[in-house]
């Protein structure tokens, strides 16, 4: 077949171009202006292992890779119709092994005088193992930056000279120094030296030029000044890797943060020093002790210390043991006369098992031959695991202690026979107190009787004495000027104030002489109607009652509806200034009790005060203040203990009061009077 048609080949002679092409290494092809291949040289021949009839036109698609196939077709059939140069890699099958290879194939137009394609020169160099390498050497560069990403610190190549001038650093740095990578290695950069803390750079320099000159390696720590101004510690390793043309060593390394291990470490000393002078402020302590005191250590039994009380004890100085059998130098007996064995003094007990050994008596022999008698209490010492780290024992000389108690058991022998003299005239004695008690109780009653008549009779002389002095003031007022009518005033307060007192007294007297017997109470409905007597003032005070869910007792309902009324209305008067009443009454019931509780946010009290606020006639605040007689918290006590209950209350002054009464479900039965 013709290379070209004659008189169209811009060579002298087309075979000329045969036969260079021939003996070229490359595949060589030529193509129409259409794109149909109709030349190939040798080598493409030998790679396929086709025929020419075979490649011909577009024959040559067969022994492209199938996924290389049509991006070549694309690129080819482009080029052909824009004229343009053309260039892909792709892989053709090479027939010898029946492997695909990777090719670079080019080619370019031929044109006539007229600018007209005439042909297409093309070339296909197989660039496999060019390919293979470079994909090697990225394969190794992936390696190499998975590796410096993944160690723990900064790697890097550096010159060894003033600046640590920096051919490589990982990036990294920037977490150790806050500084990115590209800082060091930019040219007229940041340098490294220039951020080693300044007392530590004439060390690192010389420890590593020592190192460079001996041809070893280097380790040290030293400091760095981080971005934001704070120091970092860090560790370094390295070494020489070579030589840069001007003779400089290179040096190839890591760093590593460890600022955290340092201040550990500095922690750890400080905890040392600590422990040190615990150490010895225990041993002074120990010796100033009376008691003796041995610390073992767990779970050897090696005696750690022992104080100068063992000598006082014992009659000789500290005796160390390296473990438990060494205990043997210590001589002890039980009080029945046993000798006591290494293993079984309190200390190795604590040591081997954890027992806690509490006042355990054992006469000890003293060098002297003679025997004192000594309480031993021993006991682990664990550490915040939990687990045991040393044990502890303390010795007290009880010989004075146990002739102490001897005598008193003496005396008590001799008590008891005083006692037994004596019972039968306490017999007596009781006998008398009963009968005492039975007089007293009615003693109480006619007491209690008088106050009630009292009370009563005092009422009709203390009315005719309202009664003229309210007809005196409303008829002679301006005759007695205003001294008389203060006067007047004066006397008309303090007899309103003695109605209060009788009233009241009339009203605690009541409690127990006009008692009624126990029924069921509902003291929702009890509280609705203390709340409806107390309605104006509620409303005049702009205050806010909340009540909750109230059981049914048994009670007297009379005294009961007193006794909450009696509180509420506590609440209402011991109020804050400027601050809205808000009282809240609930009651829970805890098996057979019932709380009634009665809460509000007024004054509230020092709980120091709280057996005064129940004791008759008692205030806290003056008359001028808050008006009462200072009965009616008592009136509320009597009342829960005639029920079988008590009263008591919680308070911070300034943060409000709770009232609690607290009362049988189920009291006694009663006939409505209590003693």
């Amino acid at each position: 077949m013709s290379l070209f048609d004659p008189g169209l080949s811009p060579l002298q002679d087309p075979l000329d171009f045969q036969a260079l092409a021939e003996v070229m290494p490359q595949i060589v092809w030529t193509a129409d202006p259409d794109g149909g291949l109709d030349y190939y040289n040798g080598p493409w021949f030998e790679y396929t292992g086709l025929t020419l009839e075979e490649t011909q036109g577009w024959g040559w698609a067969p022994v492209l890779h199938p996924d290389d196939l049509q991006l070549c077709l694309d690129r080819w059939q482009h080029a052909v119709e824009t004229g343009k140069a053309y260039e892909i890699e792709y892989r053709f099958l090479r027939a010898a092994d029946n492997t695909y290879r990777w090719h670079l194939g080019r080619a370019r137009p031929l044109r006539n005088g007229n600018g007209n394609i005439i042909k297409w020169i093309g070339t296909c160099t197989d660039i496999h193992d060019q390919k293979r390498a470079l994909s090697e050497s990225a394969e190794r560069e992936q390696r190499f930056r998975s590796l410096v990403a993944n160690v723990p610190g900064v790697v890097y190549r550096c010159a060894c000279d003033a600046d640590w001038t920096m051919v490589f650093i990982s990036e990294r740095v920037e977490e150790l120094t806050g500084y990115p990578a590209q800082d060091f290695m930019a040219p007229g950069g940041r340098t490294f030296a220039g951020i080693i803390h300044p007392d530590d750079v004439e060390r690192v320099e010389e420890e590593v030029n020592r190192a460079v000159q001996a041809g070893q390696n280097y380790e040290l720590e030293y400091r760095l000044q981080h971005r934001s101004g704070d120091v970092r510690w860090v560790y370094e390793r390295g070494g020489t890797a070579g030589f840069a043309a001007e003779g400089v060593p290179w040096l190839d390394g890591v760093m590593v943060d460890i600022t955290a291990r340092k201040g550990a470490e500095q922690e750890r000393q400080a905890l040392l020093e600590q422990v040190q002078a615990e150490r010895t402020l225990l041993q002074e302590v120990l010796q100033q002790m009376p008691n003796a005191v041995w610390l073992a250590e767990v779970p050897s039994g090696r005696l750690l210390l022992g104080n100068e009380g063992i000598r006082q004890l014992w009659g000789h100085a500290f005796l160390p043991a390296a473990e438990i059998d060494g205990y043997v130098e210590y001589h002890g007996f039980y009080p029945d006369g046993r000798p006591v064995k290494p293993h079984e003094w309190p200390l190795a007990r604590a040591i081997e098992t954890g027992e806690v050994v509490t006042e355990e008596e054992i006469d000890v022999l003293r060098p002297d031959g003679t025997l004192r008698r000594a309480s031993f209490s021993a006991a682990p010492i664990r550490g915040p695991d939990g687990r045991c780290v040393a044990a502890v024992v303390t010795g007290t000389d009880i010989s004075e202690r146990k002739r102490a108690e001897q005598a008193i058991r003496d005396l008590n022998n001799d008590l008891e026979r005083r006692v037994e003299r004596r019972t039968r005239a306490l017999a007596e004695s009781e006998a008398a107190l009963r009968t005492f008690a039975r007089q007293l109780e009615l003693s109480n009653r006619e007491l209690q009787d008088f106050a009630y008549v009292a009370s009563h009779d005092l009422q009709e002389p203390l009315r005719k004495v309202q009664a003229f002095a309210d007809r005196l003031k409303s008829r002679y007022a301006p005759a007695l000027g205003d001294e008389g009518r203060d006067y007047l005033e004066r006397m008309q307060s303090a007899a309103a104030r003695m109605q209060l007192l009788i009233n009241d007294l009339l009203t605690l007297s009541r409690v127990t002489t006009r008692a009624q017997p126990f029924v069921p109470v509902d003291l929702q409905e009890i509280t609705r109607g203390v709340l409806s007597d107390l309605e104006v003032q509620i409303e005049r005070q702009g205050a806010e009652v909340r009540v909750g869910a109230l059981p049914v007792v048994a009670g007297d309902p009379t005294q009961l509806g007193q006794m909450l009324q009696n509180m509420i209305g506590n609440a209402l008067k011991f109020r804050r200034e400027g601050v809205l009443p808000v009282i809240e009454v609930g009651a829970e019931v805890d098996g057979e009790t019932c709380r009634i509780a009665v809460k509000d946010n007024g004054l509230g009290f020092d709980e120091k005060y709280l057996d005064r606020i129940f004791t008759p006639f008692q205030r806290l605040h003056g008359r001028s203040a808050y008006e009462g007689t200072g009965m009616g918290l008592t009136i509320c006590r009597k009342i829960a203990e005639r029920h079988g209950g008590s009263v008591t209350a919680r308070s911070l002054p300034g943060e409000g009061s709770t009232f609690v009464v607290s009362l049988p479900l189920n009291p006694p039965p009663s006939g409505g009077t209590i003693p």
